[in-house]
């Protein structure tokens, strides 16, 4: 038992240390998302109000017009308001939560599965691969709010499990449960069903604590009923609308069309039907995202989810998945299989309704089904290899997989994909706030969501931000209003049509690329994580 916790407490260290390491640093800069969120938080610390001015908002912030829910942002207010606004504070509560869902990870698979002997180490292996994972060690570096809602989700069904010997913990794992709905979109839709599912299969467990269970369903009652007045709201159906499948038309006009192609007649209604083009195409993205190259190989296409050179699991695990589906079936009771397959395909029906599939940040709230697996046929398969050979051989490839992920994550990778976290602008934004009282207009990069680095890097007084007149553009493509300030007071994050009839002087901050330096002295340089020149200041007299 001392040697399991010495295990434990080095794997939930290398956990810590893989998150946490350069957490400041690499990703090299920041994307607006994250930003966003981060001075939320540091607005929230200041004034006990959002960027708009709301106070202490509960269900969602208004933030780009994407409507964030607020369970990241509270969660950071402690360390920004302890040690300032930074990548680090912002990053902060993801890098923690994913190290200790790691520790987590260990008790839950111990109350997943029966045997004394089998599950000591199926939690250590379980909790091993999760903090080695490339996919979780990737998305804990980031402010995403998807890590909370894995914390939140795995602590919820560990207390569920545990709760049939000790009553009380029901009641705190719908608490956990909720508060993870106030987390991630995602979680919204896939907690009430995760939760439906366990609470049916479990259901005799569960009406033996009929005093826990009924405050469990009021409090569940409680964080759903909060939700409904925003997700039936107009600004609701615009986020909804903006990312789901169903609301893509191409699906009505090509049904339209075959029934027409086909003379209209009811034959042609029923196997054209529109329904029956939208349960098609759901399918396709729900299996989207269990497609072995983008598990093994590929991984997410986009930088921002992805280190684009392993899978989302390393490809040495894939014999040992299957091992372990084979196995579970084999050795495993009934309750430890539905809790994990159970899990993992309920888990991704969230991400299956979105238009971007595979989405490794939608579909981490099947973690760490994957890792158990894998663990199972990992423990299973190395009990009937006999060859010390062969088993030394599989652990090193597998720490060799982990060195080539680590490696490439820390040297290559930030100096590859330093552009997709705009390296370079922090340095333009502390030189625009900076040059703040030379100039009487000042334009900063448009870039679609520019005006919260400027914020973000600065640190900038939220009550003035608030208090400060602002324009904000209509957006034809959600058909309301996008929160995205492109100008306030004397800040520009525009470049207007003509400069001449701006009050002078202008400093102008743009691409290097841009035009208007034709005509301009160069006052200075900003470079990226390469020392490539990625914006030029320019003045206007």
């Amino acid at each position: 038992m001392k040697s399991k916790k010495i295990y434990l407490l080095l794997i939930v260290a290398a956990a810590f240390l893989l998150r946490f390491y350069k957490l400041g640093s690499n990703p090299p800069g920041m994307f607006f998302d994250e930003m966003a969120l981060g001075y939320n938080a540091y607005s929230i610390s200041q004034t006990a109000k959002d960027e708009h001015g709301v106070f202490l908002p509960l269900v969602y912030f208004a933030s780009f017009g994407d409507y964030k829910p607020p369970g990241y942002i509270y969660a950071a207010v402690p360390l920004v308001r302890l040690f300032g606004l930074s990548e680090f504070t912002t990053r902060f509560p993801s890098a923690f939560f994913g190290s200790l869902t790691v520790l987590l990870v260990y008790f839950l698979v111990i109350e997943i599965f029966a045997d004394k002997k089998e599950r000591e180490k199926l939690g250590l292996l379980s909790a091993l691969f999760l903090a080695l994972s490339p996919w979780h060690v990737f998305l804990s570096r980031v402010a995403y709010e998807a890590n909370l809602t894995s914390f939140l989700t795995v602590l919820s069904v560990l207390l569920f499990l545990k709760s049939f010997k000790t009553k009380f913990l029901l009641v705190l794992s719908a608490l956990f449960a909720g508060l993870s709905m106030y987390t991630f979109n995602s979680a919204r839709f896939g907690i009430p069903l995760i939760f439906m599912g366990f609470g049916l299969y479990f259901l005799k467990d569960v009406l033996k604590n009929k005093k826990g269970l009924l405050l469990s369903l009021i409090i569940g009652s409680i964080f759903v009923m909060g939700l409904i007045p925003h997700l039936t709201s107009r600004e609701g159906k615009i986020r909804y609308n903006e990312v789901n499948i169903f609301s893509d038309l191409e699906i009505v006009k090509d049904s339209n069309r075959r029934i027409e192609e086909d003379g209209g007649n009811v034959f042609a209604k029923i196997i054209h039907n529109r329904r029956a083009g939208y349960v098609l195409l759901f399918l396709k993205h729900y299996f989207d995202n269990l497609d072995l190259r983008f598990l093994f190989l590929t991984g997410d296409v986009n930088p921002r989810l992805h280190n684009q050179e392993t899978g989302q699991l390393y490809l040495l695990e894939l014999p040992f998945l299957f091992l372990g589906v084979f196995f579970l079936f084999k050795k495993a009771k009934k309750k430890s299989l539905f809790i994990v397959f159970y899990w993992l395909l309920v888990g991704l029906v969230p991400a299956s309704v979105a238009r971007e599939t595979p989405h490794a940040l939608r579909s981490e709230l099947v973690l760490p089904t994957f890792q158990i697996m894998i663990a199972v046929g990992f423990y299973y398969s190395f009990l009937l290899l006999k060859s010390k050979w062969i088993k030394g051989i599989i652990a090193t490839a597998y720490l060799f997989s982990f060195v080539y992920f680590i490696h490439n994550y820390f040297y290559h990778y930030p100096k590859q994909f330093a552009s997709f976290w705009y390296s370079g602008l922090k340095e333009a934004a502390n030189y625009a706030y900076i040059q703040e009282e030379k100039y009487q207009t000042i334009i900063f990069p448009d870039l679609g969501r520019s005006y919260i680095s400027f914020l973000f890097y600065n640190s900038y007084d939220p009550g003035r931000f608030q208090s400060a007149s602002k324009v904000y553009p209509q957006s034809e493509v959600l058909s309301g209003d996008l929160l995205v300030a492109k100008q306030f007071d004397k800040f520009y994050f525009y470049l207007p049509d003509q400069l001449e009839g701006l009050d002078k002087p202008v400093l102008l901050i743009q691409p290097k690329e841009a035009s208007s330096f034709n005509k301009l002295e160069i006052l200075k340089e900003f470079k990226d994580f390469n020392g490539k020149t990625i914006y030029m200041a320019g003045e206007v007299k």
